[in-house]
């Protein structure tokens, strides 16, 4: 897992509801979450940041920030990039060329079959697939990826 000082502090300020614009402008103001946390005199939800730790010390699990330089590079470059990224698996692969599958949840047979089979086949090619997991071409293209390459 990429090191972030203070990393309680950084998901602390993930559960204070800021959007992301704002939560990069404290950060750039005051140099770090815990900064943030003692100018504002802000209580920390550390039940929240326990959860969260607690997911992080599961077996690849990642949280990168937008400061990381790990974080996607395409995405930093967005209006609003969201300043925390919790990953599970190889975060190095953010940085690949993606393709999505998208399609119905209420996917035919034929329909998911075909999904799975381009996602196979676009993973053994060297692209990375990504999606949100949702039933039917989604997740079907997801195992497809898996079947390939695995990315």
């Amino acid at each position: 897992m990429p090191l972030i000082e203070d990393i309680e502090y950084w998901l602390a300020l993930a559960h204070v509801p800021l959007f992301p614009i704002h939560f990069i402008r404290l950060i750039q103001y005051y140099g770090n979450p815990r900064a943030v946390f003692e100018a504002k005199q802000w209580h920390p939800n550390w039940s929240a940041v326990e959860k969260d730790m607690l997911w992080l010390d599961q077996k690849n699990h990642h949280v990168l920030t937008l400061f990381d330089l790990n974080y996607p590079f395409r995405l930093a470059e967005i209006y609003d990039p969201p300043p925390l990224l919790f990953v599970k698996g190889d975060y190095k692969l953010l940085n690949n060329i993606q393709l999505a599958i998208i399609g119905t949840r209420r996917a035919s047979r034929f329909a998911r079959q075909i999904s799975w089979q381009f996602a196979k086949a676009l993973s053994e090619y060297g692209f990375t697939m990504t999606g949100g997991l949702s039933l039917g071409i989604e997740m079907a293209s997801h195992q497809g990826a898996l079947a390939g390459s695995g990315r």
